[in-house]
């Protein structure tokens, strides 16, 4: 890990903490952690010259929960590796976009700084017929239907520029600009950005396109 941080690529805030995101934590987990691992690698971090993590700690769920495990941990802010609100039955792309923004206003809501999480798409229907060894989620009857439909390119681009705008707004004090996307290549959950086959197969490189041209627009606002 050390390693990985030292890469000129590793993302940092305030000049030289690097950043972390931390999530599906429990009381059993965060023990262990506090125990012995964590504290060894920041003490290793700030051997090496660096400053202490900038802790980002997840909950897909519980602002509440995050803020928990964020106190006990001395983390900096919450946020979500994803999230989606399991009523949705067949439900617009809009829904989606409008649950996780009001999730922002939830996490700054406990009095501690968030980093918007954006959500590409939420359709798991791959995953109920190709299903998975360590989840269960196919096996509800409601499974089918609960997910939200394909977004836009444009569309997609709109809500991750309005998390950066958030974040603008409501700085959480790490000197960069923070928000997490899901997701890259999350294909069986519904959630990408990656460039996919040309068209007409595929959408080709149009939800990466449409998001530069999003941010630059939300930049020139700024």
């Amino acid at each position: 890990m050390i390693r990985l941080v030292r890469m000129p690529n590793y993302l940092m805030a305030s000049g030289k903490r690097p950043v972390f995101f931390m999530g599906f934590l429990n009381d059993s987990l965060a023990d262990r952690l506090l125990g012995g691992p964590w504290p060894r690698f920041c003490d290793e971090l700030t051997r090496s010259g660096m400053g202490m993590p900038f802790l980002v700690i997840c909950d897909n769920h519980s602002p509440e929960n995050a803020k928990k495990f964020c106190d006990r941990l001395h983390g900096d802010a919450l946020s979500a590796y994803g999230t989606q609100n399991d009523d949705a039955r067949d439900a617009p792309f809009s829904e989606l976009t409008a649950f996780a923004e009001r999730f922002w206003e939830r996490c700054e809501a406990t009095g501690t700084p968030a980093v918007p999480i954006c959500m590409a798409g939420w359709d798991r229907r791959p995953r109920i017929e190709n299903p998975v060894s360590w989840e269960s989620f196919h096996l509800k009857p409601e499974a089918p239907r609960n997910y939200f439909k394909r977004g836009t390119p444009e569309e997609i681009a709109a809500h991750i520029a309005r998390g950066v705008s958030w974040y603008a707004r409501h700085p959480g004090g790490a000197a960069t600009e923070l928000v997490l996307v899901y997701a890259w290549n999350e294909f069986d959950e519904g959630g990408w950005l990656v460039p996919g086959l040309p068209p007409p197969a595929g959408e080709g490189t149009a939800r990466l396109d449409a998001l530069r041209k999003a941010l630059a627009a939300e930049a020139a606002v700024r």
